[in-house]
């Protein structure tokens, strides 16, 4: 394999193919299949396989697991790094070989759900997706859902494999929310209206500008942003 890292130096790492087509359905159809490079493989016994996108610190630790090389393996990694773990796990379809090594990796995950940026947070959705932790999966998508994580399939310069479904069901999720708000808030108007005292009036004006402020932010906004809106001293609500 060759691929090149940030600084363009194209680096090279020397694979066993019988143990990545073992470890990798993805590695086994492009290597033992009817790809071009299955068929150079076979004809000449060795193969160059260019991954330029594949990041190779990540790539290389990816390696040490599937060639059982488990005093090379990290006990720990940044969020950098298990992001693109995660990245590759998810393209090659390593779930099943990285079973050992990620609960290390996911160590700290609750907490740094709950203390991440909202830059990180798509980050989060996929490692806990990728590696099929549901509890912080859960945690991680009801925080997008609160706090409106927009552009949800990009973190950074990184664009993430999120699948479709779980976005537009995070963006749905968070529309049905807002909306329940906005209903809620419709009910509390109506008794309010025809007001006889200037506190009812002062409360029917309240309420009436909350409406108008989250009609100008829109489904644009976050749950948690359009709270903040409320008059909370004097109007009380929960959305689930």
């Amino acid at each position: 394999m060759n691929m090149k890292d940030k600084g363009t130096r194209k680096i090279r790492l020397q694979c066993s193919s019988k143990h990545l087509t073992l470890a990798s359905s993805v590695f086994k159809a492009m290597l033992s299949g009817k790809f071009k490079e299955s068929i150079v493989l076979r004809s000449v016994g060795t193969l160059e396989l260019p991954l330029p996108d594949d990041d190779p610190a990540a790539l290389l630790i990816l390696l040490n697991i599937i060639h059982g090389r488990t005093k090379e393996i990290p006990r720990q990694v940044d969020l950098h790094m298990l992001t693109q773990i995660a990245i590759l796990v998810d393209k090659y379809r390593l779930q099943m070989v990285v079973g050992m090594a990620s609960p290390n990796w996911m160590v700290r995950l609750k907490e740094e759900i709950v203390s991440s940026s909202m830059e990180a947070l798509p980050r989060w959705i996929l490692i806990s997706w990728v590696f099929q932790y549901p509890t912080e999966f859960k945690l991680a998508t009801e925080r997008a859902e609160k706090e409106g994580a927009i552009g949800i399939g990009r973190s950074g310069d990184i664009d993430l494999p999120i699948p479709h479904s779980i976005v537009d069901a995070i963006d749905r999720r968070r529309k049905d929310a807002i909306d329940k708000l906005i209903s809620a808030l419709h009910s509390i108007l109506e008794d309010y209206q025809g007001a006889d005292t200037a506190f009812k009036l002062w409360k029917f004006l309240q309420i009436t500008r909350t409406l108008m402020a989250i009609q100008t932010l829109g489904v644009r906004g976050s749950v948690k942003e359009l709270l903040t809106l409320l008059p909370v001293s004097r109007v009380r609500l929960k959305v689930k």
